[in-house]
């Protein structure tokens, strides 16, 4: 639900004792105009506004792993592999999901895997190759959800658990959709829910698709098309370092877990930001 400007003051009415909004957290990827990732923002660089007023930005931290080997404030990437129902997947897709996991093994792996039949593995780390094999092995020779409310249902419970992972978080459409016979997409090919729960909560979307139609397309969340898993891969490690968790501060009065809707802009020119249209507020006590 947005709340229009002119209940500001209700709200402060409402909440005698509460003048600020809890802070909340964003995420958000940035741009250049050539489509490369825009790394080394500040918060000076950006400007953040909601319905009821503006905000500042209390810490802004790059997806990127640092480049020391410890560990310690190195961000995870959780990654959610995703078998649809009905999708063509390559014969060595677990192999060459496992040499970029090692080959990118300081972006500290986690990943899970949504099966064709709607179950979900554990996130594993990258360096549990004999689970994480045996996940790819079991969705690629799962049969399919028994309906498209069953996928969706799966897909809707699978994003739950990657949304309540802190650190940076991946979608991956490991399979091309499968073409029926009369020429037009499946059911299942044109179902949208990861998407438009990822475009919410800007978990970036990656996916496989024909070389023709990958060149230059971001999808919603910042993410990209690619046609080949390596190059998704390579894609997902690069625009790490356009990919930011910002703690951020309204300067107004709101009701803590309602959605306002929020506009970034930057005073970098031509810049191009993906985040959500709308952000639901921390409620109060969880930060």
């Amino acid at each position: 639900m947005l709340l229009p400007a002119g209940n500001s003051q209700v709200l402060r009415q409402r909440y005698p004792d509460r003048t600020d909004c809890p802070d909340t957290h964003l995420r958000l990827t940035a741009r250049h105009p050539d489509g490369s990732p825009a790394a080394g923002l500040r918060a000076q660089d950006l400007y953040l506004w909601f319905s009821l007023g503006s905000a500042d930005i209390r810490t802004l931290q790059s997806e990127e792993p640092a480049n020391s080997p410890a560990k310690a404030g190195t961000p995870d990437t959780n990654l959610l592999i995703v078998m649809r129902p009905q999708a063509a997947i390559d014969a060595g897709a677990a192999d060459t999901v496992e040499r970029n996991l090692h080959t990118a093994a300081r972006f500290h792996w986690k990943v899970a895997v949504l099966a064709p039949d709607g179950s979900v593995s554990p996130f594993l780390t990258g360096a549990e190759e004999a689970a994480l094999r045996a996940a790819l092995e079991h969705a690629s020779s799962r049969p399919a959800a028994h309906s498209i409310a069953d996928w969706t249902a799966a897909e809707r419970n699978a994003f739950r658990q990657l949304q309540s992972r802190a650190g940076r978080q991946v979608i991956v459409e490991l399979a091309q959709p499968a073409v029926s016979l009369n020429g037009s997409p499946d059911a299942f090919a044109e179902d949208r829910t990861l998407d438009l729960a990822a475009r919410d909560d800007m978990a970036q979307i990656y996916r496989l698709a024909p070389a023709q139609a990958a060149k230059q397309q971001f999808e919603a969340t910042g993410g990209r098309s690619a046609p080949t898993i390596d190059a998704l891969f390579q894609a997902i490690v690069t625009d790490a370092r356009g990919s930011y968790d910002l703690v951020l501060h309204p300067l107004f009065s709101c009701e803590p877990g309602t959605s306002y809707s929020l506009r970034v802009t930057s005073f970098q020119p031509n810049l191009q930001l993906f985040y959500p249209s709308a952000i639901q507020m921390a409620k109060a006590g969880s930060h």
